[in-house]
């Protein structure tokens, strides 16, 4: 059909530049809508950078308390993608009878970032975290010390 032959027109043209690694899910929504997958890309940038600021990650919940609903919600939808995205990176899942809903990140820097999420929506949750990735991304980071380069007087 028409729509395949563009498809492969398109998929030609990637291969040509080196971008054929993509899948073939990306490169649909290339064909259908750029700004739909600029979009998908900007909503991936910061679950992408969780491995940069965090060594591990925990998540703690109930199996059977409303108040784990939302947590138990956000780890179905979306560890998948969180740990395709960060794949080296220890993404923990603990459940207890009585336990609480949280979020315990272990930063890079040796420091512990623990929130509650109890009653928390799957959206909130995404909004907690992403808040988290955003506010640990924001400090300085150690400066390297080029040891070649040379004095600038």
């Amino acid at each position: 059909s028409w729509t395949h032959a563009k498809q492969q027109g398109i998929r030609g043209k990637l291969k040509k530049q080196g971008l054929l690694h993509l899948h073939n899910f990306h490169v649909l929504i290339l064909v259908v809508d750029p700004f739909l997958c600029y979009l998908i890309l900007i909503a991936m940038a910061w679950r992408s950078s969780i491995s940069r600021q965090f060594r591990e990650m925990a998540f703690v919940l109930s199996e059977t308390s409303p108040g784990s609903a939302g947590l138990r919600t956000f780890l179905n939808r979306q560890y998948p993608n969180l740990k395709a995205l960060n794949p080296g990176m220890n993404f923990l899942v603990r459940s207890g009878t009585d336990a609480k809903a949280s979020m315990v990140a272990y930063g890079n820097n040796g420091k512990e970032y623990r929130y509650s999420v109890e009653t928390f929506s799957q959206q909130q949750i995404d909004q907690q975290l992403q808040q988290l990735v955003d506010s640990t991304s924001e400090l300085k980071q150690p400066r390297r010390v080029d040891r070649f380069a040379k004095d600038i007087v």
